[in-house]
């Protein structure tokens, strides 16, 4: 307690042990450069990393760019493929009988509310879990 009051009332104490402290740590870190300095940059320089030109990382990322939207088209190609021969198939449904359109089209609903369920349920349990 008594040292806390005499830091207190007496701050040029405190401030010259502050210097005090940092003059040793200039001193030790001259003693170590000239120690260890030498060999120290000597080995940095020997072990130092190959760091890659940003014309490669650039080249990845557009490469990486092009097969994603190579990608991205087939697939799109894919689903309106799909979606087209779904869509005539249920024209011709509807033209030709229009029980089995109705069956088809609530076997549709049923499916898609049914997977729909299933996958918030899932979400729930997730948070849940976390």
């Amino acid at each position: 307690m008594t040292n806390k009051l005499r830091r207190l009332l007496n701050p040029s104490e405190t401030s010259e042990r502050a210097q005090h402290e940092t003059e040793e740590q200039a001193k030790a870190q001259t003693e170590f450069d000239e120690l260890f300095g030498k060999h120290l940059t000597a080995m940095d320089d020997r072990h130092s990393p190959v760091v890659p030109e940003a014309k490669m990382f650039l080249g990845m990322v557009e490469e990486q760019q092009k097969s994603l939207k190579k990608k991205l088209w087939r697939d799109l190609t894919l689903l309106w493929l799909i979606g087209c021969f779904a869509a005539s198939g249920i024209v011709l449904l509807l033209v030709n009988d229009i029980r089995w359109f109705a069956g088809v089209q609530i076997a549709t609903l049923a499916g898609s509310l049914i997977f729909l369920a299933r996958i918030s349920i899932r979400r729930v349990k997730q948070k849940w879990m976390n």
